[in-house]
């Protein structure tokens, strides 16, 4: 075995006895169902705020943003359409961002990577998608 070999496999027995010891099991998602729910107060009507400037709801999306990184590192999502939702409006917040180019090309790899359907896997990301549809 190579000395990188043997580094990389104490690296990874590092970190996986290091969450086993502070206890960072994920939480088992089989549906939507499983996972949280989250509400975001606006000021206006939709349209209000689909129309304003998008500093304006600049607040909320890190806050919705802040949730979707959560439930994606503390959760097992099992099921692919829940998965390829929270995936979208990850997306969604980081090309509302104006940004975040580099993290929003590697969520649209995540978002290919989890599909099911060649078609669909050569199209994520480039066309808005309604989530949890």
């Amino acid at each position: 075995m190579s000395k990188l070999n043997r580094a990389i496999n104490v690296a990874l027995t590092t970190l996986a006895l290091s969450g086993a010891a502070n206890g960072q099991t994920k939480k088992e998602v089989r549906s939507i169902d499983d996972l949280p729910q989250f509400s975001y107060p606006i000021k206006g009507t939709v349209a209000d705020v689909l129309s304003s400037p998008p500093a304006s709801f600049e607040a909320t999306v890190s806050q919705m943003r802040v949730d979707i990184d959560r439930v994606l590192n503390d959760y097992d999502i099992h099921d692919s359409a829940t998965l390829r939702g929270l995936l979208q409006a990850k997306l969604g917040a980081q090309i509302a961002s104006g940004k975040e180019d580099k993290a929003a090309l590697a969520t649209i790899e995540q978002l290919r990577s989890h599909q099911d359907k060649e078609e669909a896997r050569l199209i994520a990301g480039l066309a808005p998608c309604e989530p949890f549809a």
